[in-house]
C-alpha cells in the first residue's frame, strides 16, 4: 500500500466519523439553541415593532410576543432537522437574528435582549 492510498483510506475514516458523529450533533444544536436564539430575537422585534406602530398596552404586546415566540421556535426546530444542507440553516439563522437584534436597538429596546450590560 502506497502513502498516499494510506491517506485517502484515513480521509475516509475521518469523513465517515465526521459523519456520524458530528452531523447529528450539529442538527440538534441549531436545532435546539439557534431556534431558541431565532425565536427570542423575532419575538422581541415583533412585540417592539407592534407596540411601537400601533401604542397597543404592553400587557397585550407581551402576549403576542409569547404566541410569536412560540410558533417560531417550533418552525425554526423543524427547519433545522428538514433541511437538507446545514450551511443555510447557519445564513438564515445568522441573517435573522441579526435583522431582528438590528429592529430591537433601532426601537429602541435592549440589542442584548436583557443579558447584556445595562
Amino acid at each position: 500500500m502506497s502513502t498516499l492510498e494510506a491517506e485517502n483510506g484515513a480521509r475516509a475514516v475521518v469523513a465517515r466519523v465526521w459523519k456520524r458523529w458530528f452531523q447529528p450533533t450539529h442538527r440538534i444544536l441549531l436545532g435546539t439553541v439557534g431556534a431558541y436564539y431565532v425565536a427570542i430575537s423575532t419575538s422581541a422585534a415583533f412585540g417592539l415593532g407592534l407596540s411601537s406602530l400601533f401604542g397597543a398596552p404592553k400587557a397585550n404586546m407581551l402576549i403576542w410576543t409569547i404566541m410569536v415566540g412560540f410558533f417560531v421556535y417550533c418552525g425554526a426546530a423543524i427547519w433545522a432537522f428538514a433541511e437538507l444542507h446545514a450551511w443555510r440553516l447557519w445564513v438564515a439563522f445568522a441573517a435573522i437574528i441579526t435583522l431582528s437584534t438590528f429592529i430591537v436597538s433601532a426601537l429602541g429596546g435592549d440589542p442584548t435582549f436583557g443579558y447584556g450590560a445595562h
